[in-house]
């Protein structure tokens, strides 16, 4: 019975390094990070790290940008935002964090990522995601953080209510 303890020790400790070096990594990034744009940027860059993140677009041709989110997180609102013709590229990095993306119903988006003990979902229902036209494509890194793609109902509100489940 030593065995199922030895395991047990190893795995709590391994959690604890992985737990330690992602701090250290979201005090570091949290000094390099410059934010930039703002709510009518075409691109941007937003972050929270150790904070809470509240974004909301009105952008006129959103191309895309990048959000990193460290022990913190929260809604990046692209419902007031018009797509770009030619698309967006929007970098997403989570490291125990996360939060909500909330797009239009008429985006059309796709999803590309790596994820350790965590992931990104677009969480509308398949019937009603656009099959062509423009594309926001998400490239996402998560460790231990993850992301809901939401349409956005009226005046910005997630079309799921936050604290319900998120339809498969």
């Amino acid at each position: 019975m030593r065995l199922p303890g030895r395991v047990l020790r190893l795995v709590v400790a391994s959690m604890v390094v992985a737990w330690a070096a992602s701090a250290a990594w979201a005090v570091t990034a949290r000094r390099r990070f410059v934010p930039r744009g703002t709510p009518e940027s075409d691109e941007i860059a937003i972050g929270a790290y150790y904070d809470e993140l509240q974004f909301e677009s009105r952008a006129g041709s959103f191309r895309g940008g990048t959000i990193e989110c460290g022990f913190g997180g929260g809604v990046v609102d692209l419902s007031g935002a018009t797509l770009d013709p030619s698309g967006a590229r929007l970098r997403v990095t989570a490291v125990f964090g996360g939060g909500q993306i909330l797009v239009p119903p008429s985006w059309r988006v796709e999803i590309h990522g790596r994820a350790l003990f965590g992931g990104i979902a677009d969480a509308r229902p398949v019937a009603q995601r656009p099959a062509v036209g423009p594309a926001l494509v998400i490239d996402a890194v998560l460790f231990f953080g993850g992301f809901a793609l939401q349409a956005a109902g009226r005046h910005g509100e997630p079309a799921v209510p936050q604290g319900e489940p998120v339809p498969a």
